[in-house]
C-alpha cells in the first residue's frame, strides 16, 4: 500500500478552541509512520512568513536574504509541553491558558559555531522551525501564522570521558495559547535534500 499525502494550505487555530464545529478525527491509519526523531531545524528571522517556504526555491532565496539558516547534523525530541492554567469559574477549578513548550537538541561541531550560538542566545530575532525524521516540519506560529522569536538557551557540554566529543546542547522555548503548526505546503521531499 502507498502512502498518500494531500497538502493543505495552513489555516490559524480558532481563538480559545473556537465556538464552531468541532470537525473529524483522523485515527491511526495502516500507512502511517509519523517520525519521532527531530533531525534539523531552521532558524525563521522574527517578521519573516515561514509560510511561504514551499519549495527549495522559496527555501534558498530566504538563506540567501539571511531571514533563514539551515541547521543540519543535530538531534533532538519533542517533550510534552506544558500546559498553564488559569482560576476557572462555577464548577471548574481550572482553565489551560496557554502551553510552554521547551525542545531539546544537540550537536557537534562546537568550536565553528559558539560565535553563531552566542549571538542567537541574546537575541530575541530567531524562530525555529523543527524537522523530524520524516522531513515533516514543525513551527512555532501565533495567530496571524506570524513565527513566534524563541528564547534559546544554547552551550557547551561534554561528559568526563577520555577521547570523546565535547558538544553544543541547548533548549529552545516559548509558551503560546496553541498547538505548533505543521507547515503542510513544504513538502517531505522538498526538505529531505537539505537535511540528509
Amino acid at each position: 500500500m502507498k502512502n498518500f499525502h494531500m497538502n493543505f494550505a495552513i489555516t490559524a487555530y480558532d481563538d480559545c478552541g473556537g465556538a464552531g464545529v468541532l470537525g473529524d478525527f483522523t485515527p491511526e491509519g495502516e500507512c502511517i509512520a509519523e517520525g519521532s526523531l527531530i533531525v534539523g531545524g531552521m532558524l525563521i528571522k522574527k517578521g519573516f512568513d515561514a509560510t511561504t517556504l514551499v519549495d527549495s526555491v522559496t527555501i534558498d532565496a530566504a538563506v540567501t536574504a539571511g531571514d533563514v539558516k539551515i541547521l543540519t547534523g543535530f538531534s533532538g525530541n519533542w517533550p510534552k509541553a506544558t500546559a498553564n492554567k488559569k482560576a476557572g469559574m462555577a464548577f471548574k477549578k481550572e482553565k489551560t491558558s496557554s502551553f510552554s513548550y521547551a525542545i531539546p537538541f544537540k550537536h557537534y561541531s562546537v568550536d565553528s559555531n559558539l560565535a553563531f550560538w552566542n549571538k542567537v542566545n541574546f537575541s530575541n530575532e530567531w524562530s525555529m522551525v523543527f524537522i523530524f525524521e520524516d522531513f515533516r516540519p514543525y513551527a512555532a506560529l501565533d495567530k496571524e501564522l506570524g513565527v513566534i522569536p524563541m528564547d534559546f538557551d544554547v552551550n557547551l557540554a561534554s561528559d568526563e570521558e577520555l577521547g570523546g566529543s565535547r558538544r553544543i546542547e541547548g533548549t529552545a522555548s516559548w509558551t503560546v495559547a496553541s498547538l505548533p503548526y505543521l507547515l503542510s505546503d513544504l513538502p517531505a521531499s522538498v526538505l529531505a535534500p537539505y537535511f540528509r
